[in-house]
């Protein structure tokens, strides 16, 4: 989140904690970040599934490919078989590490190279 610094916070701006003017600018902020979130995963400690490394990687595909931000991406993998393949389950649970990194980096770094996809800060949220 990058701002030009400002002045500091005056009676006639109104921008003092719990102000009507401080809560727009913190809603405003988080709309701004929340536009920037692709993909989040959260591991559950009640259900052992979601806090396995090949569920991460295959769940964080998956939403990635369904970012509005990140259609060359799910294009490509629509394209490349081996992709598809690189992120299945089972290759997730194979090997999770070449997983993520084939089917998910090398791809989005390629992509970001050839300018397919915007030259912007990303959120991937992650709650272990």
């Amino acid at each position: 989140l990058t701002q030009q610094p400002s002045a500091p916070p005056s009676i006639t701006s109104g921008s003092y904690p719990g102000t009507p003017e401080m809560r727009r600018r913190q809603e405003e902020a988080m709309r701004r970040l929340a536009t920037q979130v692709v993909a989040y995963h959260y591991c559950q400690a009640d259900n052992a599934y979601t806090c396995l490394v090949p569920e991460f990687v295959h769940n964080v595909a998956a939403l990635l490919c369904r970012s509005p931000q990140f259609v060359a991406y799910r294009e490509q993998l629509l394209r490349e078989p081996h992709l598809q393949s690189m992120l299945s389950l089972r290759s997730c649970v194979q090997d999770p590490l070449a997983s993520f990194r084939r089917g998910v980096l090398e791809p989005l770094e390629s992509l970001h190279k050839e300018r397919k996809i915007p030259n912007e800060d990303f959120i991937v949220l992650i709650d272990g």
